[in-house]
Order: C-alpha cells, then structure tokens, then sequence
C-alpha cells in the first residue's frame, strides 16, 4: 500500500483543498427566519404539490454561495409558493404553512436519535425542532454539542459547552442529539 506517512499527507492535502467549501442544509418545518430576503421568485408548478416542492427552494439556496438561509412559503392559498432566499439567518419563529432551513458548516454531526448527552448544559431554549438546535450549536462558537428533547412536553434545546458521552435515557423517544466536530 506504501508508506503510511505519505498516505496520510496524500489525503490530508485531498482534504484541505476539495470541499473546501462543504456545507450541509437543514430543513425546518413550519419554521420561518423573517428578514435577511435577497431574492424570492415563485415555483412554478408546486400550486398541485405545494409541500413537496420544497426542495426547489432548497436547492437554490445550495447552489447561491451568498445564502445563509431559505424559506418556502406554501401558505397563501391562490397564489404559487413563493421561495425567499436569505443572506442571513435570522432567529427562527413558527409559521405554518412554510418550511425553511439554514445552511450549516459540514463540521456538524448527524442527528443521534434516542441519545441523550448529559451534562455541560449552558444555555437551553424553547425549539421547533431538532434542526434549529443543531443549527443554532453550528452558530455559536462556544456550543461543542446539542441535545433536542421533548420528553417533558415543551419542545427544549440544551446546548453543551462539552461533548459528554452518547446515553440512551429510559423512554428515549423524541430525544435528539449531536456534536460538533471542529471550531
């Protein structure tokens, strides 16, 4: 295979310079980011498929290096859904009849569904999903890891200054969680 050293230098240099520019997009249900709107346009032909269509709005926001965030509003009836892009992403709010998403640095996890990561609590809030706690951990510099439970009946976000280790709590329904991987 060659020498192990020279393997390692190979992939980390692959690394540093393809996907510089990684990222990943969240969807968010019923979710809004009002304000920071630089482009809307209709999606022509989602009238018949209004919730399904999203992914169009979705997209545009991958493909547009200047969006942060994205919004498809499908709630105006007689009208086409209509597609915001963002250059910022704003605090989210509920708002039926949308979904949204921010766009994430690839240094975030996978959601880790079932598992709870117990301690290192320093700030927690009232959350719409497990996206917006996720994203929110990509934002703050000082979050290393998130937990997203609704066990109690109020949807929470606990973000942890500390990755502590994965457990599985007794009834470990609609518990979510995840890390970050670097700064």
């Amino acid at each position: 295979m060659g020498n192990p050293i020279i393997c390692v230098v190979v992939s980390l240099v692959t690394f540093i310079f393809s996907s510089a520019h990684a990222f990943t997009l969240t969807i968010e249900e019923n979710t809004d980011r009002p304000g920071c709107d630089y482009m809307n346009f209709a999606v022509p032909g989602s009238k018949a498929l209004p919730l399904s269509a999203y992914s169009v709005c979705m997209n545009a926001c991958g493909l547009d290096p200047s969006c942060q965030a994205w919004n498809y509003d499908y709630s105006t009836s007689g009208t086409e859904p209509t597609c915001w892009l963002k250059n910022c992403a704003q605090t989210p709010t509920t708002h039926g009849g949308t979904v949204g998403g921010v766009r994430l640095p690839a240094s975030m996890s996978g959601f880790e569904e079932g598992f709870d990561r117990v301690g290192c609590d320093y700030r927690n809030f009232s959350a719409s999903g497990a996206n917006v706690c996720s994203a929110t951990c990509a934002r703050d510099s000082a979050c290393h890891a998130w937990n997203f439970d609704t066990r109690s009946g109020t949807p929470t976000c606990f973000l942890k200054n500390c990755v502590p280790a994965p457990t599985v709590p007794p009834n470990s329904n609609n518990i979510y969680s995840g890390v970050k991987f670097s700064q």
